[in-house]
């Protein structure tokens, strides 16, 4: 969003730069705070008594921003003496002022603790004294309050201009004019700091949305509902307050100003594809109105930024006419001090830009395809350059420029749009080489150059043990092996590389490297074709290693303490590699525990014994502040919680919502109060809240029922809430929300116990989702595993409809179905079915024939909207070919074999001429290898599974 127009500005708390400083050397004072704190004080002292407001003010803001920096935890117990100190301030505008810095305050604190403050359970009902058991709601109505009591004292506000407070005060240009007043100033303030909590009170505006862009004469008469905590309804409100005192002063420019502020915000809120008609229309209704008014450029500019950004869904970007409305605002007010913006904005439309892209390496003979993006462009060149040098002098060129022999340039001339286009232009590559290649354009002072090889060799390289590699060597195109190319090693010392090794493929092209260094790099050359690519080695085996995994297991004797407590903790040490686990004796280890602030409170050094495990120790201090702490070591943590608290004699089970359910539906949470030893607690007070959190737009959150209730005589209890869909918002926007309940019981005795039963909720009742693989044996009977489950995860029992749509060949080797655009052929099955615990779909598919199809599931009646669906390829293994156009088929029948069975996989592909190469690794050792070749043809690979094998063993298939 764009920086609102001459607003003043007021940077405080840990930028406190732009508040009351422009006497001060700012870095000299944050490098000696303790100075600068006693100067602040001196200089509150003086402004108490001279009753000088300003600079008592700034006094104030230096003794925060410099006692902050020589100790940020005295923050919390500095706002809370600046609160207390407004309560007894009796200069309104002083107070006023006040209020506003405050609720900067508690935000920007907020802000800079809100994961560890979120973490705690939501207190209402009161606030605690102590700032380190605030909760975020807690935060969230300081913040809001304050906003709001700045604003309060509306008729004195406006009757003090602003300039009496310069000091404290950096104005922006024109400020004067648009906001002269206390009140316009301190109603920004307040508009900004409630558009920071917004996302954590979300409520939907209920007023009539096109009321909301009414012009403003009708928009300061509307009435608008405030809710408790709804940062919309009262931004709205104070915008009209705003609009109502400037009309009131007559003001024309800063109505104007406010009015375009007040529908960007309506528009904002609201707005997405279904009111920006409402936002478009209103803006040009005022364009009409200020016709004549050199502030028009301001509405120009947002009616010309619309079109330029376009809807967030239907993208209707029309940046000819954003530029129509540039020209028109320069041409007709060439003289407004802000008609920069018009200017600069046409300069981003009609700006030219350029992107591009190549292959890394072309066959020779073939042509290098240039994926362009462009924009503004009617015309392009570009030349084609052969590096001469030999690939090690190419490698320590050093950023000098290399010997260039020039091939071609070739020109393209492209349609001149003011959006953005994609094209391929394709460039002859005539033989083997490395070559630089140049884009240029008119109006581009510098040109670009990228760099590719052109070679006939490809190259698979597989790690195959600690520093042995496995370089498999190709043709390109036919994928034929290549014998006798050489795969060179070259290592790099600073800025110098330098021959390090030299390896020959054999028959099956395949070069066996032992190179200890996998920082050195490699090319594969054959005769005159030694431009080829250069690569690094990689670092990973492929397939599967021996790596170990370490962990520690942390244990406590209970989860919750008090302070003061003594907390017995244990732990076991293990490793496992994929096939075996075992614990780790001897190992030392230290222990630390941190409180809920992550500090260190104490540490413990152990030794495991022969069985992997340990134990020890710590003690919780007396004075320590409740929450969550946690115990850690190397390769493990575990979480313990300190509280004050009594042991407590029952406790709070949920009965888990197994039933389907959906945002809008009204929910009902149950559950059981009940004794250790198994005793009801009957009749006694139950209170609860749900608070909402939403993800639609960064996490909200709401607190949306609250109330009170008791078990009955069986220790039962059921609260019962409405959750709300957000019609407005489109359903790609659309997220999950997580409602929390929160449940205190209390005892006829005075004991309480808490418990939280969290809820994820979406738009849908359920979940659908089938588990199946893309490859179905025709000639085997199908089970297939469809599951309806709620958000919990709960099963549930659903009807659902199948269809079973054959898709259209496709037309090209090598294309992919696209799931967004599938090309249906017909329909060859449907049906119904019940979901259910252990319940298979059975589906007989032995009379279609082989090919590619669409499988769809769908909910019935109002979840019709549900739905799975996936694309699945029939076959059988009787077949000759792939069962789709595809350079690549392969299906695992059978890789769970004893020593002496076949493992079965059928390989195949729809080109011709395909060697195939396959490799049995076991432990990284080579087992054995085969050839074969593949002519549009499918073949089942009957592999012996050995004794020497072991527990498994790894295929690789190179095609």
């Amino acid at each position: 969003m764009m920086k609102r127009l001459l607003i003043i500005t007021v940077l405080i708390f840990g930028v406190l730069v732009a508040f009351g400083q422009k006497n001060v050397s700012d870095k000299e004072n944050e490098a000696a705070p303790k100075t600068a704190l006693i100067e602040a004080q001196k200089a509150y002292q003086k402004a108490v008594k001279e009753k000088n407001s300003p600079l008592l003010i700034q006094s104030l803001i230096r003794q925060i921003k410099y006692q902050s920096l020589i100790d940020v935890d005295s923050i919390p117990p500095m706002l809370q003496n600046l609160e207390e100190y407004i309560e007894t301030d009796q200069n309104i505008v002083e107070k006023s002022i006040l209020h506003s810095l405050l609720a900067e305050l508690y935000q920007m604190y907020f802000n800079t603790q809100q994961y560890r403050i979120n973490r705690r359970t939501p207190i209402t009902g009161y606030v605690p004294h102590n700032m380190a058991e605030w909760t975020g709601n807690i935060y969230r109505e300081k913040i809001f309050q304050h906003a709001l009591d700045a604003v309060k004292a509306q008729p004195q506000l406006s009757e003090v201009n602003c300039l009496t407070y310069k000091e404290i005060l950096v104005l922006g240009k024109n400020s004067p004019a648009l906001r002269p007043t206390m009140y316009d100033f301190l109603v920004y303030r307040s508009i900004d700091i409630l558009n920071t909590i917004s996302r954590y009170t979300k409520q939907e505006p209920t007023m009539n949305k096109q009321l909301l862009f009414a012009p403003v004469k009708e928009f300061v008469q509307m009435p608008i509902e405030v809710k408790k905590m709804d940062a919309y309804s009262y931004t709205l409100k104070l915008y009209q307050s705003l609009l109502q005192s400037e009309i009131a002063a007559q003001r024309t420019d800063a109505i104007l100003i406010s009015d375009l502020d007040r529908l960007e915000y309506a528009n904002n809120i609201i707005g997405l594809s279904q009111n920006d008609s409402l936002y478009i229309q209103a803006l040009e209704q005022l364009s009409e109105q200020y016709n004549k008014n050199p502030y028009k450029v301001e509405i120009l500019y947002k009616l010309a930024q619309y079109y330029c950004r376009g809807n967030y869904i239907t993208d209707n970007r029309d940046y000819q006419k954003a530029l129509t409305i540039c020209n028109n605002g320069i041409r007709q007010f060439p003289k407004y001090f802000r008609i920069d913006i018009l200017k600069q904005l046409a300069k981003e439309i009609t700006q030219t830009t350029v992107s591009y892209s190549i292959n890394p390496n072309v066959y020779p003979g073939h042509k290098q395809e240039v994926t362009l993006s462009f924009k503004n462009l009617s015309e392009i060149a570009i030349s084609l350059y052969k590096i001469t040098e030999p690939t090690l002098e190419y490698l320590n060129l050093n950023k000098r420029a290399p010997k260039l022999e020039k091939i071609s340039t070739h020109t393209y001339r492209l349609p001149k749009r003011l959006d953005s286009r994609d094209t391929t232009l394709q460039l002859p590559v005539p033989n083997t080489g490395r070559y630089q290649l140049t884009v240029s354009y008119a109006n581009n002072s510098k040109t670009d150059s990228s760099y590719f090889s052109s070679s006939r060799l490809s190259t698979i390289v597989r790690k195959t043990g600690e520093i042995n590699y496995n370089v498999l060597v190709c043709d390109l195109i036919s994928g034929k092996p290549v014998e006798g190319a050489k795969v060179k090693i070259y290592k790099r010392n600073g800025q110098k590389y330098s021959l390090a090794g030299e390896f020959s493929s054999d028959r099956n092209g395949i070069a066996t490297l032992n190179e200890s260094n996998p920082d050195n790099y490699y090319q594969v050359t054959l005769g005159e074709d030694n431009h080829g690519m250069i690569n690094r080695l990689p670092y990973q085996y492929m397939g599967r290693t021996d790596a170990k995994l370490s962990s520690v297991n942390l244990f406590t004797d209970r989860a919750v303490y008090r302070p003061g407590q003594i907390v017995y903790f244990s732990g076991i040490s293990w490793e496992a590699t994929q096939d075996v686990s075992k614990a780790i004796a001897g190992k030392k280890y230290t222990i630390t525990l941190q409180d809920m602030n992550q500090q260190i409170i104490a540490k413990q050094e152990v030794q495991t014994n022969k069985f992997g495990s340990f134990a020890g120790k710590f003690t919780l201090p007396q004075e320590v502040l409740n929450g969550t702490f946690m115990i850690t070591t190397d390769g493990g943590r575990q979480m313990i919680t300190v509280a004050e608290y009594k042991r407590p004699k029952f406790e709070i089970t949920f009965n888990p919502l197994k039933n389907a359910y959906k945002l809008g539906d009204q929910l009902t949470v149950s559950g059981i109060a009940k004794t250790y030893s198994g005793v009801n607690i009957e009749n006694s007070k139950v209170t609860y809240t749900v608070q909402a959190r939403t993800f639609d737009w960064g996490l909200q959150e709401n607190t949306i029922a609250a109330g009170k209730t008791q078990t009955n005589a069986k220790g039962e209890f059921e609260i019962s809430f409405q959750t709300k869909e957000s019609p407005n918002t489109p359903a790609i926007y659309r997220g999950f929300e997580t409602y929390t309940v929160s449940i205190t019981v209390t005892t006829s005795n005075g004991e309480t116990q808490e418990a939280q039963y969290p809820i994820i909720i979406t738009n849908q009742r359920y979940q659908l989702t089938s588990l199946i693989t893309p490859e179905i044996n025709k000639d085997l009977p199908s089970k297939i595993l469809v599951t309806t489950q709620n958000q919990l995860g709960y099963p549930l029992s659903e009807n659902i409809t199948y269809e079973l749509l054959s898709l259209k060949p496709l037309q090209k080797l090598g294309e992919q179905y696209d799931e967004g655009n599938l090309p249906i052929d017909k329909k060859v099955r449907e049906g119904t079915f019940t979901t259910g615990e252990d319940k298979k779909l059975e589906m007989d598919f032995s009379s279609l024939p082989s090919g590619a199809y669409l499988l769809k599931f769908a909910g019935t009646g109002n979840d019709k909207d549900i739905t799975y669906q996936t694309v699945v390829y029939l076959y059988s293994t009787q077949d000759e070919r792939p069962p789709y156009p595809t350079y690549y088929w392969c299906v695992q029948e059978k890789t769970i074999c004893a020593p002496g069975e076949d493992a079965k996989i059928l390989v195949g592909s729809s080109a011709k001429e395909v060697y195939v190469l396959y490799e049995v690794y076991s432990n990284q050792k080579f087992m054995e290898r085969k050839r074969f070749m593949l002519n549009n043809s499918n073949t089942t690979l009957s592999i012996p599974y050995k004794e020497t094998y072991g527990p498994t063993a790894d295929v690789f298939i190179s095609y």
